[in-house]
Protein backbone atom coordinates (compact mmCIF):
# COMPACT_ATOMS: atom_id res chain seq x y z
CA UNK A 1 0.00 0.00 0.00
CA UNK A 2 0.88 3.60 -0.73
CA UNK A 3 -0.70 6.68 0.87
CA UNK A 4 -3.21 7.31 -1.95
CA UNK A 5 -4.25 3.45 -1.83
CA UNK A 6 -4.58 3.37 1.89
CA UNK A 7 -7.02 5.76 1.76
CA UNK A 8 -8.86 4.03 -0.95
CA UNK A 9 -8.37 0.10 -0.10
CA UNK A 10 -8.84 0.38 3.44
CA UNK A 11 -9.95 3.84 4.68
CA UNK A 12 -12.98 4.36 2.31
CA UNK A 13 -13.75 0.39 2.65
CA UNK A 14 -13.84 -0.25 6.08
CA UNK A 15 -15.91 3.33 6.93
CA UNK A 16 -18.70 2.31 4.23
CA UNK A 17 -17.63 5.20 2.01
CA UNK A 18 -16.00 3.32 -1.43
CA UNK A 19 -18.37 3.59 -4.38
CA UNK A 20 -20.89 0.15 -4.87
CA UNK A 21 -23.62 -1.16 -2.98
CA UNK A 22 -21.70 -3.70 -0.89
CA UNK A 23 -18.39 -3.74 1.11
CA UNK A 24 -15.99 -6.24 -1.12
CA UNK A 25 -13.73 -6.72 1.97
CA UNK A 26 -12.42 -6.06 5.40
CA UNK A 27 -9.24 -4.68 5.48
CA UNK A 28 -6.63 -6.18 7.58
CA UNK A 29 -2.93 -4.45 7.25
CA UNK A 30 0.60 -5.14 8.76
CA UNK A 31 2.23 -2.00 9.08
CA UNK A 32 5.96 -2.47 9.27
CA UNK A 33 9.61 -1.07 8.52
CA UNK A 34 12.46 -2.05 6.52
CA UNK A 35 15.03 -2.22 9.22
CA UNK A 36 12.60 -3.86 11.93
CA UNK A 37 13.52 -8.14 12.59
CA UNK A 38 10.53 -9.02 13.91
CA UNK A 39 8.93 -7.73 10.21
CA UNK A 40 11.24 -9.71 8.61
CA UNK A 41 10.02 -12.77 10.48
CA UNK A 42 6.43 -11.53 10.40
CA UNK A 43 6.35 -10.73 6.91
CA UNK A 44 6.96 -14.22 5.38
CA UNK A 45 3.85 -15.15 8.07
CA UNK A 46 1.89 -13.03 7.06
CA UNK A 47 2.19 -13.77 3.37
CA UNK A 48 1.18 -17.69 3.89
CA UNK A 49 -1.83 -16.85 5.95
CA UNK A 50 -3.14 -14.92 2.89
CA UNK A 51 -2.85 -18.18 0.77
CA UNK A 52 -4.25 -19.96 3.78
CA UNK A 53 -7.34 -17.94 3.70
CA UNK A 54 -7.35 -17.71 0.25
CA UNK A 55 -7.49 -21.82 0.16
CA UNK A 56 -10.40 -21.65 2.40
CA UNK A 57 -12.33 -19.31 0.72
CA UNK A 58 -11.89 -21.63 -2.69
CA UNK A 59 -13.15 -24.55 -1.00
CA UNK A 60 -15.90 -22.62 0.35
CA UNK A 61 -14.74 -22.88 4.18
CA UNK A 62 -15.96 -18.79 4.61
CA UNK A 63 -19.10 -19.10 3.04
CA UNK A 64 -20.59 -18.18 6.60
CA UNK A 65 -18.97 -15.05 6.29
CA UNK A 66 -20.79 -12.21 4.33
CA UNK A 67 -17.64 -9.97 3.84
CA UNK A 68 -14.43 -11.86 3.90
CA UNK A 69 -10.99 -10.40 4.96
CA UNK A 70 -8.09 -8.96 2.55
CA UNK A 71 -4.48 -8.46 3.41
CA UNK A 72 -2.22 -5.77 2.67
CA UNK A 73 1.14 -5.01 4.02
CA UNK A 74 2.24 -1.10 4.31
CA UNK A 75 6.09 -0.01 4.69
CA UNK A 76 6.17 3.12 6.93
CA UNK A 77 9.50 4.22 6.37
CA UNK A 78 8.78 4.22 2.19
CA UNK A 79 8.53 8.08 2.29
CA UNK A 80 7.08 10.71 4.58
CA UNK A 81 3.54 10.64 3.09
CA UNK A 82 3.09 6.74 4.27
CA UNK A 83 5.34 7.33 7.55
CA UNK A 84 2.47 10.46 7.94
CA UNK A 85 0.00 7.38 7.28
CA UNK A 86 1.18 5.14 10.00
CA UNK A 87 2.07 7.79 13.04
CA UNK A 88 -2.00 7.45 12.94
CA UNK A 89 -1.59 3.67 13.29
CA UNK A 90 1.65 2.87 14.95
CA UNK A 91 3.71 4.00 18.09
CA UNK A 92 7.31 2.72 18.51
CA UNK A 93 6.30 -0.88 18.10
CA UNK A 94 6.78 -2.89 14.97
CA UNK A 95 4.94 -4.81 13.32
CA UNK A 96 1.74 -3.37 13.72
CA UNK A 97 -0.93 -5.24 12.35
CA UNK A 98 -4.83 -4.08 12.22
CA UNK A 99 -8.40 -5.60 10.80
CA UNK A 100 -10.45 -2.43 9.66
CA UNK A 101 -14.05 -2.73 10.20
CA UNK A 102 -17.35 -0.51 11.25
CA UNK A 103 -15.47 2.75 11.28
CA UNK A 104 -12.80 0.73 13.75
CA UNK A 105 -9.02 -0.71 13.47
CA UNK A 106 -9.55 -3.69 15.70
CA UNK A 107 -5.54 -4.61 16.69
CA UNK A 108 -3.99 -7.71 16.46
CA UNK A 109 -1.75 -8.84 19.75
CA UNK A 110 -1.33 -12.52 19.51
CA UNK A 111 1.86 -14.83 18.48
CA UNK A 112 2.63 -13.61 14.59
CA UNK A 113 2.45 -16.92 13.09
CA UNK A 114 0.57 -18.34 9.95
CA UNK A 115 -1.40 -20.20 11.49
CA UNK A 116 -2.68 -17.43 13.94
CA UNK A 117 -3.18 -14.96 11.32
CA UNK A 118 -5.46 -17.28 9.02
CA UNK A 119 -7.60 -18.45 12.18
CA UNK A 120 -7.91 -15.01 13.53
CA UNK A 121 -8.62 -12.98 10.03
CA UNK A 122 -12.24 -14.97 9.47
CA UNK A 123 -13.09 -14.82 13.24
CA UNK A 124 -12.71 -10.88 13.47
CA UNK A 125 -14.50 -10.53 10.23
CA UNK A 126 -17.47 -12.92 10.98
CA UNK A 127 -21.19 -10.70 11.87
CA UNK A 128 -21.36 -9.54 15.23
CA UNK A 129 -24.74 -10.43 15.85
CA UNK A 130 -26.02 -14.30 15.17
CA UNK A 131 -29.76 -14.40 14.79
CA UNK A 132 -31.67 -18.16 15.60
CA UNK A 133 -35.16 -18.90 16.35
CA UNK A 134 -34.97 -22.60 17.32
CA UNK A 135 -36.20 -23.26 21.33
CA UNK A 136 -32.94 -26.16 20.77
CA UNK A 137 -30.53 -23.29 20.18
CA UNK A 138 -31.35 -22.14 23.88
CA UNK A 139 -30.31 -25.49 25.54
CA UNK A 140 -26.59 -24.80 24.05
CA UNK A 141 -26.03 -21.74 24.57
CA UNK A 142 -23.03 -21.25 26.91
CA UNK A 143 -21.55 -24.57 26.62
CA UNK A 144 -18.90 -23.87 25.32
CA UNK A 145 -17.93 -20.53 25.40
CA UNK A 146 -19.72 -17.23 27.48
CA UNK A 147 -22.61 -16.05 24.76
CA UNK A 148 -24.95 -13.06 24.97
CA UNK A 149 -27.88 -12.89 24.34
CA UNK A 150 -30.76 -9.68 23.61
CA UNK A 151 -34.67 -10.57 23.45
CA UNK A 152 -35.41 -7.97 20.70
CA UNK A 153 -37.20 -7.10 17.80
CA UNK A 154 -35.15 -6.85 15.12
CA UNK A 155 -36.25 -2.76 14.25
CA UNK A 156 -35.40 -1.66 17.25
CA UNK A 157 -32.50 0.93 18.57
CA UNK A 158 -31.54 -2.00 21.28
CA UNK A 159 -30.33 -3.94 18.73
CA UNK A 160 -28.02 -0.99 17.36
CA UNK A 161 -26.54 -0.90 20.80
CA UNK A 162 -25.61 -4.60 21.01
CA UNK A 163 -24.38 -4.65 17.58
CA UNK A 164 -21.88 -1.69 19.04
CA UNK A 165 -21.46 -3.25 22.17
CA UNK A 166 -20.81 -6.94 20.27
CA UNK A 167 -17.93 -4.81 18.10
CA UNK A 168 -16.15 -3.75 21.83
CA UNK A 169 -15.75 -7.67 23.03
CA UNK A 170 -15.07 -8.76 19.14
CA UNK A 171 -12.34 -11.07 20.10
CA UNK A 172 -13.34 -12.80 23.40
CA UNK A 173 -17.51 -13.14 23.38
CA UNK A 174 -20.36 -13.91 21.15
CA UNK A 175 -23.56 -12.03 20.93
CA UNK A 176 -27.06 -13.18 19.77
CA UNK A 177 -30.22 -12.29 19.28
CA UNK A 178 -33.90 -13.66 19.48
CA UNK A 179 -37.49 -12.56 18.44
CA UNK A 180 -39.43 -12.15 20.87
CA UNK A 181 -42.53 -14.26 18.86
CA UNK A 182 -39.86 -16.88 17.75
CA UNK A 183 -39.98 -20.51 19.56
CA UNK A 184 -36.08 -19.61 21.22
CA UNK A 185 -37.70 -16.01 22.18
CA UNK A 186 -40.51 -17.80 23.65
CA UNK A 187 -37.77 -20.16 25.64
CA UNK A 188 -36.40 -16.43 27.13
CA UNK A 189 -38.25 -15.89 30.07
CA UNK A 190 -39.37 -11.77 30.41
CA UNK A 191 -40.98 -9.26 28.22
CA UNK A 192 -38.38 -8.09 25.54
CA UNK A 193 -36.06 -6.03 25.21
CA UNK A 194 -34.11 -8.34 27.71
CA UNK A 195 -30.42 -9.33 28.14
CA UNK A 196 -28.88 -12.35 29.80
CA UNK A 197 -25.52 -14.40 29.43
CA UNK A 198 -24.69 -17.76 29.77
CA UNK A 199 -21.49 -19.42 30.13
CA UNK A 200 -19.43 -21.99 32.23
CA UNK A 201 -19.20 -20.98 36.42
CA UNK A 202 -20.74 -17.65 35.29
CA UNK A 203 -23.06 -16.10 37.79
CA UNK A 204 -24.54 -12.92 36.27
CA UNK A 205 -26.31 -9.86 37.95
CA UNK A 206 -29.60 -9.11 36.72
CA UNK A 207 -29.40 -6.29 34.10
CA UNK A 208 -31.57 -3.31 34.93
CA UNK A 209 -31.50 0.30 33.10
CA UNK A 210 -32.42 1.82 29.83
CA UNK A 211 -31.14 -0.32 26.48
CA UNK A 212 -28.42 1.88 25.37
CA UNK A 213 -24.95 1.31 24.52
CA UNK A 214 -23.00 2.49 27.60
CA UNK A 215 -25.26 0.67 29.92
CA UNK A 216 -25.10 -2.77 27.82
CA UNK A 217 -21.69 -2.25 27.66
CA UNK A 218 -21.13 -1.86 31.84
CA UNK A 219 -23.40 -4.74 31.80
CA UNK A 220 -21.34 -6.80 29.49
CA UNK A 221 -18.24 -5.68 30.99
CA UNK A 222 -19.38 -6.63 34.47
CA UNK A 223 -20.62 -10.15 33.75
CA UNK A 224 -18.34 -12.06 31.59
CA UNK A 225 -16.47 -12.69 34.60
CA UNK A 226 -17.23 -15.69 36.98
CA UNK A 227 -17.31 -14.78 40.57
CA UNK A 228 -14.08 -15.39 41.25
CA UNK A 229 -11.51 -15.50 38.08
CA UNK A 230 -7.69 -17.51 38.14
CA UNK A 231 -5.33 -14.94 37.33
CA UNK A 232 -3.96 -16.99 34.36
CA UNK A 233 -2.26 -15.85 30.83
CA UNK A 234 -6.04 -15.90 29.32
CA UNK A 235 -7.75 -14.09 31.84
CA UNK A 236 -5.18 -11.52 32.83
CA UNK A 237 -5.70 -9.52 29.61
CA UNK A 238 -9.24 -9.11 29.92
CA UNK A 239 -9.32 -7.85 33.58
CA UNK A 240 -6.69 -5.62 32.92
CA UNK A 241 -8.66 -4.32 30.05
CA UNK A 242 -11.85 -4.22 31.90
CA UNK A 243 -11.47 -0.49 33.82
CA UNK A 244 -12.74 -2.26 36.76
CA UNK A 245 -11.76 -2.54 40.13
CA UNK A 246 -10.55 -6.01 40.64
CA UNK A 247 -10.44 -7.07 44.61
CA UNK A 248 -7.43 -10.23 44.39
CA UNK A 249 -6.76 -13.08 46.61
CA UNK A 250 -3.37 -13.70 46.34
CA UNK A 251 -2.54 -17.16 47.88
CA UNK A 252 0.09 -20.05 48.55
CA UNK A 253 -1.92 -22.45 46.64
CA UNK A 254 -2.67 -26.39 47.56
CA UNK A 255 -4.88 -27.56 50.64
CA UNK A 256 -3.31 -24.83 53.00
CA UNK A 257 -5.22 -22.06 51.28
CA UNK A 258 -7.77 -24.53 50.85
CA UNK A 259 -10.18 -22.52 53.76
CA UNK A 260 -9.46 -19.18 52.50
CA UNK A 261 -10.25 -19.48 48.71
CA UNK A 262 -13.51 -21.15 49.92
CA UNK A 263 -14.67 -18.26 52.02
CA UNK A 264 -13.26 -15.59 49.86
CA UNK A 265 -15.20 -17.07 46.87
CA UNK A 266 -18.30 -16.80 49.25
CA UNK A 267 -17.69 -13.36 50.32
CA UNK A 268 -17.06 -12.39 46.82
CA UNK A 269 -20.51 -13.72 45.53
CA UNK A 270 -21.98 -12.20 47.64
CA UNK A 271 -20.13 -8.71 47.31
CA UNK A 272 -20.47 -8.66 43.94
CA UNK A 273 -24.32 -8.16 43.81
CA UNK A 274 -23.61 -4.51 44.42
CA UNK A 275 -21.58 -4.56 40.86
CA UNK A 276 -18.86 -2.45 42.34
CA UNK A 277 -16.05 -4.99 42.14
CA UNK A 278 -15.19 -8.09 40.32
CA UNK A 279 -13.18 -10.82 42.17
CA UNK A 280 -9.95 -12.66 41.45
CA UNK A 281 -7.03 -15.21 42.67
CA UNK A 282 -3.66 -14.92 42.08
CA UNK A 283 -1.90 -18.62 43.16
CA UNK A 284 1.65 -18.49 44.35
CA UNK A 285 3.04 -21.95 43.64
CA UNK A 286 1.88 -21.24 39.49
CA UNK A 287 4.89 -19.70 38.74
CA UNK A 288 3.81 -18.02 35.64
CA UNK A 289 1.68 -15.96 38.08
CA UNK A 290 4.10 -15.29 40.49
CA UNK A 291 6.07 -13.92 37.66
CA UNK A 292 3.54 -11.77 36.72
CA UNK A 293 3.36 -10.07 40.65
CA UNK A 294 6.80 -9.47 40.58
CA UNK A 295 6.49 -7.57 37.75
CA UNK A 296 4.24 -5.56 38.09
CA UNK A 297 3.02 -5.32 41.86
CA UNK A 298 6.49 -6.15 43.45
CA UNK A 299 5.20 -4.28 46.87
CA UNK A 300 2.70 -7.14 46.56
CA UNK A 301 4.95 -10.14 46.07
CA UNK A 302 7.80 -9.31 48.59
CA UNK A 303 4.86 -8.75 50.96
CA UNK A 304 3.44 -12.09 50.65
CA UNK A 305 6.72 -14.12 50.11
CA UNK A 306 8.95 -12.01 52.85
CA UNK A 307 6.40 -10.10 55.55
CA UNK A 308 3.73 -12.59 55.55
CA UNK A 309 4.95 -16.27 54.88
CA UNK A 310 5.41 -18.46 57.76
CA UNK A 311 3.32 -16.22 60.11
CA UNK A 312 0.09 -18.34 59.13
CA UNK A 313 -0.75 -21.51 57.35
CA UNK A 314 -2.43 -20.20 54.63
CA UNK A 315 -0.53 -17.09 54.17
CA UNK A 316 -3.21 -14.68 52.37
CA UNK A 317 -3.31 -11.33 51.23
CA UNK A 318 -6.20 -9.31 49.46
CA UNK A 319 -5.21 -6.61 47.18
CA UNK A 320 -7.39 -4.14 44.64
CA UNK A 321 -5.90 -3.16 41.36
CA UNK A 322 -7.15 -1.65 38.37
CA UNK A 323 -5.97 -1.52 35.29
CA UNK A 324 -1.52 -1.99 34.81
CA UNK A 325 -0.46 0.51 36.73
CA UNK A 326 -3.04 1.48 39.70
CA UNK A 327 -3.50 -1.03 42.69
CA UNK A 328 -3.97 -0.51 46.36
CA UNK A 329 -3.00 -2.42 49.31
CA UNK A 330 -2.72 -2.89 53.36
CA UNK A 331 -0.79 -5.78 54.74
CA UNK A 332 -2.77 -5.95 57.17
CA UNK A 333 -5.63 -7.03 54.98
CA UNK A 334 -5.18 -10.69 55.03
CA UNK A 335 -8.38 -12.28 56.08
CA UNK A 336 -10.79 -12.97 53.56
CA UNK A 337 -13.59 -13.03 56.35
CA UNK A 338 -12.94 -9.27 57.12
CA UNK A 339 -14.09 -8.84 53.45
CA UNK A 340 -17.02 -6.58 53.31
CA UNK A 341 -17.85 -3.21 51.52
CA UNK A 342 -16.82 -1.11 54.26
CA UNK A 343 -13.23 -2.61 54.59
CA UNK A 344 -12.82 -2.48 50.57
CA UNK A 345 -14.30 1.40 50.85
CA UNK A 346 -11.58 2.22 53.38
CA UNK A 347 -9.13 0.61 51.58
CA UNK A 348 -9.93 2.74 48.29
CA UNK A 349 -9.90 5.70 50.02
CA UNK A 350 -6.76 5.47 51.77
CA UNK A 351 -4.39 7.82 50.10
CA UNK A 352 -1.73 5.89 52.06
CA UNK A 353 -2.68 2.73 50.23
CA UNK A 354 -2.88 3.80 46.80
CA UNK A 355 -0.43 3.40 44.26
CA UNK A 356 -0.39 4.82 40.82
CA UNK A 357 2.63 4.30 38.85
CA UNK A 358 4.01 7.79 39.15
CA UNK A 359 7.42 8.47 40.24
CA UNK A 360 6.17 9.66 43.85
CA UNK A 361 4.48 6.83 43.96
CA UNK A 362 7.09 4.80 42.58
CA UNK A 363 9.61 6.43 45.59
CA UNK A 364 7.00 4.93 48.51
CA UNK A 365 6.62 1.73 46.88
CA UNK A 366 10.44 0.90 46.41
CA UNK A 367 10.72 2.51 50.32
CA UNK A 368 7.41 -0.18 51.73
CA UNK A 369 9.09 -2.62 50.21
CA UNK A 370 12.55 -2.24 51.67
CA UNK A 371 10.68 -1.90 55.41
CA UNK A 372 8.74 -4.65 54.72
CA UNK A 373 11.62 -7.00 53.97
CA UNK A 374 14.01 -6.09 56.23
CA UNK A 375 11.80 -6.10 59.05
CA UNK A 376 10.48 -10.16 58.05
CA UNK A 377 13.07 -11.40 60.21
CA UNK A 378 16.64 -11.12 62.33
CA UNK A 379 18.20 -12.11 59.04
CA UNK A 380 16.77 -9.90 56.59
CA UNK A 381 16.89 -6.78 59.25
CA UNK A 382 21.02 -7.80 59.83
CA UNK A 383 21.16 -8.08 55.86
CA UNK A 384 19.43 -4.90 55.49
CA UNK A 385 21.47 -2.98 57.96
CA UNK A 386 25.38 -4.48 57.43
CA UNK A 387 25.42 -4.58 53.26
CA UNK A 388 24.43 -0.64 52.91
CA UNK A 389 27.11 -0.32 55.56
CA UNK A 390 29.73 -2.16 53.78
CA UNK A 391 29.10 -0.32 50.21
CA UNK A 392 29.58 3.13 51.80
CA UNK A 393 32.64 1.76 53.25
CA UNK A 394 33.73 0.39 50.00
CA UNK A 395 32.45 3.94 47.99
CA UNK A 396 34.32 6.12 50.49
Amino acid sequence: LSSDSFEEKVVEVANGTASGAAQAYLPLVMFHVSWCVHCKHALPEFEDAARMVDEQVQKGELAHLSVRPKFFVMECDLDAAAKKVCQDYTDTTFPTIYLFRNNRAIRFNRPRVAGVFAWWAPYVSRPMLTQFAEAAHVAHLGSQATDFVLKSDLTGKAVEAWHEVALDFLEDLRFFVVEPSSAAGKELVGAAPLVTVRGPDLEPVPYRGEMDKDSLRAWVNFNRFMPVTEVQDWSLPMLLSSGLRVVTLVHAGGPASAEARAVFEREAKELRGAGRYIFASLNMSDERAKGYLWRTHPLIYATHQFRLKGRTADTCLIFVFSGAKDYWEDDTFVDPKAMNHERLAGLLSNPAAAYDGSWLSFAREKREMFTRVATSSAVALGCATVVPLMLLKLCW
